[in-house]
């Protein structure tokens, strides 16, 4: 009788194999809560960049009226102290990207423009409406103001 020990080639290709789709399938998982993570941040920074354009417009910080600029082609948006975005005092802009696997899959406020500013004092603004950020997994967030 013939005694041995170890392991078989078949043995060691199978248990190679089923780690490597485990590995695979875990890897998926992660990038897809990633995604998700991302998107879920992004559009909480725009809101709090929308929340913080308003209050400084009703405090009148710097004397100032201030808003948010969604930048579809640049894929960022940026918070700004000033009248409009063409017109505004680029020392106060606050810069936020979106990661790569993000987008504006709609910017549709009134007007047309891209940019939200707050009145002073009232906090009001006439540039209501929606922005729509989108994974490339196809997950979207609508931020309405």
């Amino acid at each position: 009788m013939k005694n041995t020990r170890g392991f078989t080639l078949i043995e060691i290709i199978l248990v190679t194999a089923m780690t490597a789709i485990l590995a695979g399938g875990a890897f998926m998982i992660f990038s897809s809560f990633l995604m998700n993570t991302q998107l879920d941040d992004t559009a909480q920074g725009a809101l709090s960049a929308l929340r913080k354009a308003r209050i400084n417009s009703v405090v009148r910080l710097y004397d100032l009226q201030w808003g948010v600029y969604f930048d579809d082609t640049a894929s960022r948006f940026t918070f700004f102290g000033g009248n409009a975005y063409a017109s505004r005092n680029t020392q106060y802009d606050e810069v936020t990207n979106l990661a790569s696997s993000l987008s504006y899959s709609q910017i549709s406020l009134s007007g047309g423009g891209k940019e939200v500013v707050f009145g002073k004092v009232a906090g009001d603004t006439a540039q209501y409406g929606t922005v729509k950020i989108r994974s490339t997994s196809g997950r979207e967030k609508t931020l309405t103001i």
